[in-house]
């Protein structure tokens, strides 16, 4: 009997020795941090704590890790997919690795696994039930482009060329935005991507060339001509003379702020029925693909599928690309020309 009330006593006085969920918390930063974790800077850190606090330190901070329940694992987890599924599988994927942390430290007091297999199933099933279907990029229907392009053309700003230069030639923004003098070649309408600037990084200068249409050509020649290494569209330049690129979010905040202004003053047209605003990747390249499949002129008859796609610097049939190793230029010229018609009746080069 005196053996057994010593030995509670003495775990007691173990038990009492260990640290606090806060404490482990902070230690755990510690090694994160000394691993590389949110080494680009201290904002992620803030909200990951933020995070950490909300939902789990401020109703459970003081306890011991032995004290923890799966009940009160359970009822964070459930909290926190109350702010979004987003947040509960982030928030469930930082208690994994939490607790994977302490169990590396046996003197914390890691009893028993709190992520259960039932638990596991659980979370699935908040995924499943919660989960949102995925929407695609917002753009405009392709009836409506002629009337975008005559809007774009009356901006008269960096970010509207590039924009109107991306729709007519149906190419990712990147590869825009990286374009300088010395790819474009003006005798033979070719545009070939800096291999920097390509989505794919192909090694294969053929699956980086864009065919440009006549009306691209022509409105190249009414932009100023800068050096061979100077960008097409520049967002800035240096006191050197060296031009500046756009960054990802500038033309999507630029074309957003100008919707807004537009909207304000009565525009129509410029977001979808759900209030999005349009996405330029969408309009550039999902409007150009509806299009070319459209009953319009019987496009769908008129433009060969794989030419349609070889625009669009689609190559991932392994087998027709091992085999298949013709361009398809001519065609792919034909199909750009149309699509600059289209896109520019109702503007005067």
């Amino acid at each position: 009997m005196k053996k057994k009330q010593r030995d509670e006593k003495k775990s007691r006085r173990e038990n009492e020795k260990r640290p606090t969920l806060k404490q482990i918390y902070s230690w755990w930063v510690l090694n994160e941090k000394k691993n590389g974790r949110w080494a680009k800077g201290t904002r992620a850190e803030h909200y990951h704590k933020l995070m950490a606090c909300k939902y789990f330190l401020d109703a459970y901070g003081d306890k011991n890790l032995f004290e923890l329940t799966e009940e009160d694992v359970t009822n964070a987890i459930l909290v926190s997919y109350g702010a979004g599924v987003r947040m509960g599988q982030r928030f469930f994927s930082f208690l994994k690795i939490f607790f994977s942390y302490c169990m590396l430290h046996p003197e914390y007091g890691f009893e028993r696994p709190l992520i259960t297999p039932v638990l596991e199933l659980k979370v699935k099933e908040l995924n499943r039930i919660n989960k949102k279907p995925r929407l695609n990029r917002a753009c405009p229907p392709f009836e409506f482009m002629p009337e975008l392009m005559k809007l774009l053309f009356s901006i008269q700003k960096t970010w509207a060329h590039l924009f109107i230069f991306e729709i007519l030639t149906a190419s990712r923004q990147e590869a825009v935005r990286g374009l300088r003098w010395k790819d474009l070649d003006f005798e033979k309408k070719l545009w070939v991507i800096s291999i920097e600037t390509d989505k794919v990084g192909s090694q294969d200068p053929n699956k980086r060339t864009i065919v440009l249409s006549d009306k691209a050509i022509e409105y190249l020649e009414t932009l100023p001509r800068g050096k061979d290494e100077d960008l097409v569209f520049p967002y800035d330049y240096l006191i050197t003379g060296e031009t500046v690129p756009f960054k990802e979010t500038n033309l999507w905040r630029s074309f957003s702020r100008y919707c807004i202004k537009r909207i304000a003053e009565g525009a129509k047209g410029l977001q979808t029925e759900d209030g999005r605003y349009f996405s330029p990747h969408a309009t550039s390249r999902s409007t150009f693909k509806t299009w070319s499949r459209s009953e319009l002129d019987d496009n769908y008859k008129r433009f060969d599928p794989q030419s349609v796609e070889h625009c669009l610097l689609h190559y991932r049939d392994a087998y027709r690309g091992a085999y298949d190793r013709s361009n398809l230029i001519s065609h792919r010229k034909f199909i750009m020309d149309e699509w600059a018609k289209f896109l520019l009746q109702k503007v005067d080069l």
